[in-house]
């Protein structure tokens, strides 16, 4: 069991600086869709050169297939878009990350009402917290400035997209592990993004500026720590602690970007963030304890 905290952990630190490389990619005029295909399919491929030689790939039963597709469209594909374009509608990644920032709520109501997943009252509350916890550290004395309502129903579509991924992890690992599903998850990710490459406009994009060296380092960083990685032991979590407890792990994200940032001279925090990203490491740890009280106390 402690192993799989630090996988999540791990996982959550490692989301947290991916914006880094993500923005360095945006910075270099590198289109979205171009850099999520080469980052998919880099790390579907990595992961199974490396399942192979371990022998870790478990070959996937037909009436599986299915499943494993929707998978893939849930995450990386209908997540990574809807967040994208979600935030491009809005032009507010305040409302962005607070709406993003509900999954653990969602998830407490599914995986309690379809995964049958026990929880405390304790539990439950520390999953609240979160929210608030999030919303202090997101603010920070500033407004709202949403001018699409679209953008707000497409970030629902990430939060639905995010939950279902979980769901069916945690469905599947019962009989495949982590490896082999985070390697077919990108593969097939990987294959659903290339319809997406005739949205680019080629006559503009400079090839050259992929090829530079700060962008080469981001996709690696991004393919193999962020996705091959962080994803495999996201499954491993999931597989060990529940969808609901590893997804309110999630609500930490927004904190350790916000560390990020700061360590690298990119903004600074203010009395109410640092308030904020105490009460959601408050709730993450309550929504993890389960003494032989609350155990009695499930619902």
């Amino acid at each position: 069991m402690a192993k799989s905290y630090l996988l999540i952990i791990i996982s959550v630190i490692l989301w947290g600086f991916s914006f880094i490389g993500t923005d360095i990619l945006i910075q270099a005029s590198i289109p979205p869709s171009v850099f999520l295909l080469l980052r998919i399919n880099l790390a579907g491929w990595l992961l199974y050169a490396f399942g192979k030689l371990t022998k870790q790939i478990q070959s996937i039963d037909r009436k599986d297939l299915k499943w494993l597709w929707l998978l893939s469209f849930c995450e990386p594909f209908a997540y990574f878009l809807a967040e994208t374009y979600g935030l491009m509608a809005t032009e507010s990644p305040t409302l962005t990350a607070l709406i993003i920032a509900t999954i653990p709520l969602f998830s407490l109501l599914v995986g309690r009402i379809f995964l049958r997943e026990r929880l405390s009252r304790w539990n439950i509350a520390g999953i609240l917290l979160t929210l608030p916890g999030a919303a202090l550290m997101i603010f920070n004395n500033q407004g709202l400035s949403a001018k699409n309502g679209w953008g707000i129903l497409i970030l629902l579509i990430a939060v639905i997209a995010s939950i279902s991924y979980a769901s069916l992890v945690k469905t599947l690992s019962d009989r495949y592990n982590s490896i082999t599903l985070t390697t077919y998850q990108f593969i097939f990710g990987g294959l659903l993004f290339i319809p997406l490459l005739k949205t680019v406009d080629w006559s503009s994009f400079q090839v050259h500026n992929l090829l530079q060296t700060e962008p080469i380092i981001a996709i690696l960083a991004l393919a193999i720590l962020c996705s091959c990685c962080a994803f495999a032991f996201y499954v491993e979590a999931v597989k060990h602690i529940g969808m609901t407890r590893t997804v309110v792990f999630t609500a930490l994200i927004p904190a350790v970007s916000a560390a990020a940032s700061f360590s690298f001279g990119l903004e600074t925090f203010s009395w109410q963030q640092i308030f904020g990203i105490a009460v959601v490491i408050f709730g993450v740890i309550l929504s993890q304890w389960s003494s032989k009280r609350a155990q009695s106390d499930c619902v």
